[in-house]
């Protein structure tokens, strides 16, 4: 894999693959969108949020639904191991422009040899059931917040000074029991979900929470992605489709510097999400991982890709 991203890269032209079921096929190479990679500017998520740049509405609920749907993908494989936060998520600064980065195109910086070496041991400690939905769960929290969620933590959250394996869920839980009331119905029913995973007990019972398994993972997706989809299509008229389309529109109402967009939904709050019992069939049919490039050359464990779309 590392060999045909960097032959790809050598030519110019930025690798096209789809994912079917267990196969991996090759598909015709597209224009690059970034040349000399070494010299573009990158920030991460978490950078993002503690800056001075300010996301719209629009912007958020965009960023949401993007990293939900592709993320979702990559949970439990070693793309993203299961403490992953907003540090592993990074974005190129949109062409031309120098001050604003392009957040409706993320991309997902790894090392594998990190998902090796994680520390299982503490894992009984764990008040939340699915460490990957909690790490969505917080950064659709810190998305909302427009802030990190390190910058909130209170004494109360840590251990001696230190955070411990339930800082995140205890200072995501304060953060959340206060916030709620003021989110919008879609995006509260997704934190709702993530953080205290009701759909385990409404639909999933006793079964494994196994991320290979398709029926999981499909109510995974009725209670998270879903919600912010409809979210995002109902108040902003913008659908999966249209963030296909990565347009300079889209670009533009992400923040408040460019973008007039307002919502079109009243608040209301939403105690526990309420899943349908199957996911859209075309969720279903194939991946397509898009943007796919080698960051640091001549190393094989570090790279940067973009969304991976379900199509």
């Amino acid at each position: 894999m590392c060999a045909i991203i960097e032959d790809a890269q050598n030519h110019g032209s930025r690798l096209h693959m789809l994912v079917k079921k267990d196969e991996l096929w090759p598909q015709r190479s597209l224009p690059t969108e970034y040349r000399n990679l070494e010299q573009q500017r990158t920030i991460s998520l978490n950078t993002m949020l503690g800056g001075k740049g300010t996301l719209t509405l629009a912007g958020k609920r965009i960023l949401a639904v993007i990293l939900a749907n592709a993320l979702l993908e990559l949970f439990e494989t070693p793309w993203l191991a299961k403490q992953w936060n907003t540090e592993h998520i990074c974005f190129f600064h949109h062409s031309g422009d120098q001050i604003e980065p392009c957040v409706t195109k993320p991309y997902l910086s790894t090392k594998f040899d990190e998902f090796q070496a994680e520390n299982t041991s503490q894992d009984i400690h764990r008040i939340h059931p699915i460490p990957s939905v909690l790490a969505l769960g917080v950064l659709l929290l810190e998305i909302e917040l427009g802030k990190p969620i390190e910058s909130e933590r209170h004494n109360d959250d840590l251990l001696n000074g230190q955070p411990n394996v339930n800082t995140d869920y205890t200072t995501a839980d304060r953060l959340w029991r206060g916030l709620r009331d003021d989110v919008y119905e879609g995006y509260s029913s997704a934190i709702e979900a993530c953080l205290n995973c009701n759909f385990i007990q409404h639909n999933v019972g006793a079964q494994q929470m196994d991320f290979d398994d398709w029926n999981f993972r499909q109510t995974v997706h009725e209670s998270i992605v879903k919600p912010l989809e409809k979210e995002l299509s109902d108040g902003f008229k913008i659908s999966v489709k249209d963030l296909d389309l990565m347009s300079t529109e889209l670009y533009d109402r992400c923040w408040k510097s460019r973008s007039t967009a307002s919502p079109q939904f009243p608040v209301a709050r939403v105690d526990s999400p309420n899943p349908t019992p199957a996911m859209d069939a075309k969720m279903g049919n194939k991946i397509k991982a898009t943007n796919v490039i080698k960051s640091n050359p001549g190393k094989n464990d570090h790279f940067h890709f973009g969304p991976v779309r379900l199509t």
